[in-house]
């Protein structure tokens, strides 16, 4: 690509960029990939359901820099498929979003079922190893690029009946901390956010009863994200930032 961005949020003019967002037809991943768009990145939009990229196409309008891939989070090879593909098409790659995960619970340890146990670290920690594993070659070649991984509020403050989700995100911090050790002084930053439960409309309808006043919006959540994506955040690598949303007055953070 050789169009140019308009002096804003990057700052200087910059080249359009590259980014891919794996799990990028959820609630999150549709407002992620809006923003991005409308800063004028290419979107790798990339999921396990043809039919889901589909609607998300049709949802932002059917953008000519929306590049849907179908592929699963889960096997190193299709997502290094998707990677040189980027880079051979619209290419240098830049960015990198491991979005894919989910969220299962409600029965102590005690008397958990350690199938939850594998979903919950197949779904969050080895998507984001494998989402990692096939980028970081193609960005430290480049000699620059960002990573952001998704945690969670649980991975650093645990509750009950949840506990294998949240071994599974705190995995999932602790690998942002290994790797961004290894990339340093590559030009590559990985950093990871820990949003309390995002306000999706799949959120909404899984919990009708919730009080969502302090559920994180994925618009600003989309926010959070576009900015360690930019040059803005070069001095960060390897953080866990907190995203838990518009608390009510005196309330605890949840997630």
């Amino acid at each position: 690509m050789t169009g140019r961005k308009p002096q804003g949020a990057w700052g200087a003019f910059m080249p359009m960029v590259t980014v891919g967002i794996v799990g990028a037809s959820g609630g999150l991943g549709r407002a992620l990939c809006a923003h991005l768009l409308a800063r004028g990145d290419v979107v790798g939009a990339i999921g396990s359901s043809a039919a889901r990229l589909d609607s998300l196409s049709s949802h932002l309008g059917d953008p000519e820099s929306l590049r849907p891939f179908e592929a699963d989070a889960t096997d190193v090879s299709q997502l290094e498929e998707v990677v040189a593909t980027l880079q051979g098409l619209d290419g240098p790659l830049y960015g990198w979003v491991n979005l894919a995960g989910s969220w299962a619970g409600g029965r102590p340890v005690a008397s958990s079922d350690l199938a939850q146990l594998d979903a919950m670290l197949d779904s969050n920690l080895r998507t984001c190893y494998c989402g990692c594993r096939a980028v970081l070659p193609t960005l430290i070649a480049n000699g620059r690029g960002k990573v952001v991984n998704v945690g969670a509020r649980p991975a650093i403050v645990g509750g009950p009946s949840m506990a294998a989700y949240a071994a599974a995100k705190a995995a999932v911090v602790n690998l942002t901390a290994s790797i961004a050790a290894e990339v340093v002084g590559a030009g590559v930053q990985v950093n990871a956010i820990l949003p309390a439960t995002i306000d999706t409309p799949a959120n909404r309808g899984a919990m009708p009863l919730a009080d969502t006043r302090g559920w994180v919006p994925a618009q600003s959540l989309a926010d959070v994200i576009a900015f360690l994506l930019s040059p803005q955040s070069d001095a960060i690598n390897g953080a866990a930032i907190p995203v838990y949303g518009p608390l009510p007055s005196g309330g605890a953070p949840g997630g």
